[in-house]
């Protein structure tokens, strides 16, 4: 298996951290969800609170985030996703806003065939659900803006999911 270093901007309730984490062939879903490590090691990786979260300033060599703590990931490319971002037959692309108890996320989920909100829920899905074309706000913190190509979002941590331009 050949691993190699991936950019993040990562989120949990209270704070951001951005650097460096190291992914295998089954890309960043494949390492949030390997139930071998219930941690991610950043690298190379600066931190701030939510509350500031555009001055990172706290350095480290390492930051060992707990798993089941991470919000959100941003990231910029979509083969970095991982193989279960492939999609086969017909893939519906929604608009969708969804919130969290500190974060309002946008973005564009992309689905294969009928959606189907409690199968998004279902423990037979990823925690980690992409969204493309993301934008993140903190709902008390409005300088708290972060807009990614990718943004992966924890579904553990949903509050409210709205799927835009849904008909009545």
């Amino acid at each position: 298996m050949a691993f190699r270093p991936l950019n993040i901007d990562c989120l949990t309730l209270n704070y951001r951290f951005v650097g460096q984490i190291t992914i295998g062939n089954s890309g960043v879903v494949g390492t949030l969800i390997d139930t071998s490590k219930t941690f991610l090691e950043v690298r190379n990786a600066r931190m701030a609170r939510v509350t500031a979260a555009d001055t990172l300033g706290q350095q480290a060599h390492v930051i060992r985030v707990m798993k089941n703590q991470i919000v959100a990931v941003a990231i910029e490319k979509r083969e970095d996703i991982g193989p279960s971002s492939i999609r086969f037959g017909k893939v519906a692309c929604m608009p969708v806003r969804l919130t969290t108890s500190v974060y309002e996320i946008e973005g564009t989920l992309e689905w294969s065939g009928r959606f189907d909100f409690p199968m998004l829920l279902s423990d037979a899905m990823p925690d980690y659900i992409p969204l493309f074309d993301a934008s993140l706000g903190a709902i008390l913190f409005p300088s708290t803006f972060i807009q990614s190509p990718i943004m992966l979002f924890n579904r553990r941590h949903l509050a409210s999911f709205v799927v835009m331009n849904e008909a009545v």
